[in-house]
C-alpha cells in the first residue's frame, strides 16, 4: 500500500501508480503544477532511483496484530503447509503504516502513507539518506501546524474522506477546495 496524502500534486493527486521503479502521479486540477521530474501526458513520471532526493519518516504507526490478514494467512497456511503454515499464519498479519515526506530533484514535495513493505521497497531503491523527524516539520509544512497526534490522525482521515466524497462526485471541485483550506487553517 502506497498513498500519496497531499502535497506538490494536490491533496490528494487524481492518481498515483507505482510500476516498475517509477512513480507515475496525475496531478490533480486543483494544483498549479509548473516543475516536473519526467512529464508525459500531463503526468510526472517519478523514477525513484533517479528523481528522488530526500525521504523523511514523519510517523510511524503501528496497529498490531491485522487479525483478518493473520486468519486468512493461517487457513492458506493450513491447506498449504499444514499445522506449520497454521501456525505460520497466526504468526504473521502485523501492520504498521509510515506516513513519509518525499522530495524530488525538480524539489516537488508530498505527504505519502505506506505500508512497512512499501515503505522499505522505496527507501531502498532511493538510494537516498532517510531522516527520523523528531519534531512535526513535514507535517507543519503541510498545515498541520501544532496538533497532537490524535489531531493529526483525524486531520488525516478527515482530507481523505474529502478526498473521497469528491471522487464520488458528492462534492464539486469549489465545494472540496473550500473545505480542504478551512480544515487545514483550523
Amino acid at each position: 500500500m502506497f498513498r500519496i496524502i497531499s502535497g506538490d500534486y494536490g491533496t490528494p493527486p487524481t492518481s498515483c501508480t507505482w510500476l516498475w521503479g517509477s512513480l507515475i502521479i496525475q496531478p490533480s486540477n486543483e494544483c498549479n503544477l509548473e516543475k516536473f521530474n519526467n512529464k508525459q501526458s500531463g503526468q510526472d513520471h517519478i523514477d525513484i532511483a533517479k528523481d528522488i532526493t530526500k525521504i523523511e519518516t514523519v510517523k510511524e504507526e503501528d496497529f498490531g496484530k491485522d487479525k483478518k490478514g493473520a486468519a486468512l494467512l493461517a487457513i492458506g497456511g493450513a491447506v498449504l503447509f499444514g499445522p506449520l503454515g497454521l501456525a505460520g499464519g497466526f504468526l504473521g498479519g502485523n501492520k504498521k503504516e509510515i506516513i513519509l515526506l518525499i522530495e524530488t530533484k525538480v524539489g516537488n514535495k508530498f505527504l505519502a502513507k505506506a505500508d512497512e513493505k512499501s515503505y522499505r521497497k522505496i527507501v531502498d531503491k532511493s538510494n537516498c539518506p532517510t531522516v527520523n523527524l523528531e519534531d512535526n516539520t513535514a507535517l507543519e509544512e503541510f498545515g498541520t501546524k501544532n496538533k497532537s497526534n490524535s489531531e493529526e490522525t483525524n486531520l488525516t482521515s478527515e482530507l481523505e474522506r474529502l478526498a473521497s466524497l469528491k471522487e464520488k462526485g458528492l462534492l464539486t471541485e469549489d465545494e472540496f477546495v473550500t473545505a480542504k483550506a478551512k480544515l487545514l487553517n483550523s
